[in-house]
């Protein structure tokens, strides 16, 4: 009946309003042990810290802290040293790997790894909670924090003071390595070259030639020009004519190198025809 699923939606409407205010509650609670220094059940722990469960106050709340693990935050110190003494992620993995050095909770050290370590600012004693994701890598101390410090959508970051593994100007140099690392290997390689990319034109509808790549699956890279298939050009009967670039490339090489050894006065004669053509067909 109608008021069958009036009554229906009704119910809904409270359930889910409930169901907020649980959410509410629950998040006020866990920003607010945050904001008193306190870890939360299920938040991840940096390499080189552990936690230590401590019990305090008449009705014994039972809450999470950190604490440095000394043998951990002495591969810690390593790697910053390594790091702004010249290595990359991958060498200072690979020298921990063969060191035996106490391994990461992954099992075993990779690049990746290293990088995390370098990029964590709870090794210079600042910890955050209610980080959703990280942000663009900034120099500096403060503005390289910041990347870590988007926050979730309905509450705000809590920063955290914990002990310190390596000193803060440590770890500022190392960020700002990291971001010269990130540049370094962020370029893209330089394009192949195409002798007449841009310059080749079909001579029925005036369609573009697009210079193309293709990878075939044994690794093999083919280099070619293709014409173009949009707008007005799709109906062109040379649209499926693809040209060799290897080929093509060599064969106006060849030509322009015979230009270049005709004598002035033959050149002139043949720029003439090519302009008189030219002027022919305008």
């Amino acid at each position: 009946t109608s008021a069958g699923v009036w009554l229906d939606g009704g119910m809904k409407l409270k359930g889910e309003a409930e169901r907020a205010d649980i959410r509410r509650r629950t998040n006020a609670g866990r920003y607010r042990r945050a904001g008193e220094g306190k870890i939360m059940v299920g938040a991840t722990t940096a390499y080189g810290y552990v936690r230590v469960r401590v019990t305090e106050g008449k009705v014994k709340e039972h809450y999470t802290v950190l604490e440095v693990d000394p043998a951990q935050a002495r591969v810690v110190k390593r790697i910053y040293k390594l790091f702004l003494g010249g290595k990359e992620y991958g060498e200072i993995a690979s020298m921990l790997s063969k060191e035996h050095a106490p391994p990461p909770s992954l099992g075993e050290w990779t690049g990746r790894y290293i990088k995390s370590i370098l990029t964590r600012p709870d090794y210079a004693g600042v910890r955050y909670y209610g980080v959703q994701k990280a942000k663009s890598q900034r120099v500096g101390m403060e503005d390289t924090t910041k990347r870590w410090m988007v926050s979730r959508s309905d509450k705000s970051v809590v920063k955290q003071e914990v002990e310190a593994i390596v000193e803060p100007e440590v770890w500022q140099q190392a960020q700002v390595r990291v971001v010269s690392l990130n540049r370094l290997y962020s370029r893209k390689a330089p394009a192949e070259p195409y002798l007449l990319r841009s310059r080749i034109s079909c001579a029925k509808c005036g369609g573009r030639y697009n210079a193309k790549t293709y990878s075939k699956p044994n690794g093999r890279r083919l280099y070619y020009y293709r014409h173009t298939e949009r707008g007005e050009y799709a109906d062109c009967p040379n649209r499926k004519i693809i040209l060799g670039r290897d080929k093509l490339d060599d064969k106006v090489k060849i030509y322009l190198g015979g230009l270049l050894t005709v004598p002035t006065r033959e050149w002139n004669k043949i720029a003439q025809q090519a302009t008189n053509r030219w002027l022919e067909t305008t």
